[in-house]
């Protein structure tokens, strides 16, 4: 597999020693070995895409890391794929052409990014976050993501994505000119969709029950709810006010497949501003 490293430029000067799992040398890296040494301000680093095992490692100075997270690393597929985005942003400004090996890291790192999803929660980011630093890529070389990754696993992709309701990222991904999606996936994400949009009308019938008058919407502070047996399974209502503004998160359980939660604010205004 092909990944990319990322180091100071003091560190590669003083040669960084790829490793096999029982410590033999594969090779020994230098700064002119670099695909890109980055001189644009201050913080200077080397880029180097690296053809690796699974369980290798580099040391220089007195560092010493694997290449590869293990399994599904959610936090290294998004700082990877940031990278991947910084050393060819860097490339173009410079006017540089893009390594040799670029397609080997793309074909390596959107197959990992297609294994799985990635939802927002307490990361920060998500699977349509991944998806800009490289669609962009994709884009500047003229090339589809399906020249990379199987269509059946772009459909997996897709189908498990709507199995738990993530629709916004969805439509984000799906809007782009640079990934196919098959009819079936689509006639998946449009019954999901369905029933997201019929929970959230549930959702907003209940508060609208619950916050009928001035008096229940200044006694707000927080509160929670549960609605049981919705097309999204069992969903969890969370009311609370920010900056005199109130905020709606709903939890999903998706019929017990796993846990999305949606800010559904903007859709409930009119239930609070009346």
């Amino acid at each position: 597999m092909f990944t990319l490293l990322k180091v100071p430029k003091i560190y590669a000067n003083g040669g960084i020693c790829h490793l096999r799992e029982d410590g033999s040398l594969t090779k020994e890296l230098f700064s002119e070995d670099a695909d890109l040494i980055s001189e644009l301000d201050d913080d200077v680093y080397a880029f180097f895409i690296i053809e690796a095992e699974n369980e290798d490692v580099v040391k220089y100075n007195r560092f010493q890391h694997r290449l590869f997270a293990p399994g599904f690393n959610e936090n290294d597929i998004y700082l990877s794929s940031n990278e991947v985005a910084e050393m060819c942003h860097l490339l173009l400004k410079i006017a540089a052409p893009l390594p040799k090996n670029i397609e080997n890291l793309l074909r390596d790192k959107l197959t990992v990014f297609f294994s799985d999803v990635i939802q927002f929660e307490s990361n920060g980011f998500n699977s349509s976050s991944v998806w800009e630093n490289y669609e962009w890529i994709l884009k500047y070389i003229g090339k589809n993501v399906n020249s990379y990754v199987p269509q059946s696993t772009i459909d997996n992709f897709i189908n498990l994505l709507s199995s738990k309701h993530e629709i916004e990222q969805i439509e984000r991904i799906s809007k782009s000119t640079f990934i196919d999606i098959s009819l079936e996936s689509i006639e998946l994400y449009l019954k999901a969709k369905e029933e997201l949009d019929y929970t959230v009308a549930m959702v907003k019938e209940f508060l609208s029950s619950c916050y009928n008058t001035n008096i229940g919407k200044k006694n707000v502070t927080s509160s929670m709810f549960v609605l049981e047996n919705t097309p999204c399974g069992k969903v969890k209502i969370c009311v609370k006010i920010e900056q005199d503004n109130f905020v709606v998160l709903i939890s999903m359980d998706n019929k017990n497949y796993s846990k999305t939660v949606i800010d559904i604010s903007g859709q409930c205004q009119d239930i609070f501003n009346s």
